[in-house]
C-alpha cells in the first residue's frame, strides 16, 4: 500500500526515468557513471533499474529526482523535455512509490 507523500518530499522517480536519463546522460553503458554522478554504487543503480517484483529491486529515494534533474540541466542546459518531464512528475501530485 502506497502512502500519501508530504507537500515537501518531491514523488519518486520511477525506473523507466533513471533508464532514460542515464541514458541521456552517459549512453547506453551509463551505469558505473551516472552512479558515480549520483553518489552510489553501481549495485544501486542496477537495484534501481530491476523488476520491481524481484527480489533484488530498491525503492529509487525522492532525493534523487532533484539529483537527475540537476544533472540533466547541467548537461543539457534548462528546457530539455527530459528535465520537464522529471520536473512535473516530481512536483505532482500523486502517491509515493
Amino acid at each position: 500500500m502506497s502512502k500519501q507523500r508530504s507537500d515537501d518530499e518531491p514523488r519518486r522517480l520511477t525506473p523507466e526515468h533513471v533508464l532514460r536519463s542515464g541514458i541521456h546522460l552517459h549512453g547506453p553503458d551509463f551505469r558505473q557513471r551516472l552512479a558515480d554522478d549520483l553518489g552510489v554504487s553501481h549495485k544501486t543503480v542496477r537495484a534501481w533499474l530491476a523488476d520491481p517484483n524481484g527480489p533484488s529491486y530498491r525503492r529509487i529515494p525522492p532525493a534523487m529526482g532533484p539529483k537527475l534533474i540537476a544533472l540533466i540541466r547541467a548537461h543539457n542546459g534548462e528546457g530539455s523535455d527530459l528535465e520537464a518531464e522529471l520536473v512535473e512528475w516530481t512536483t505532482s501530485e500523486g502517491e509515493t512509490m
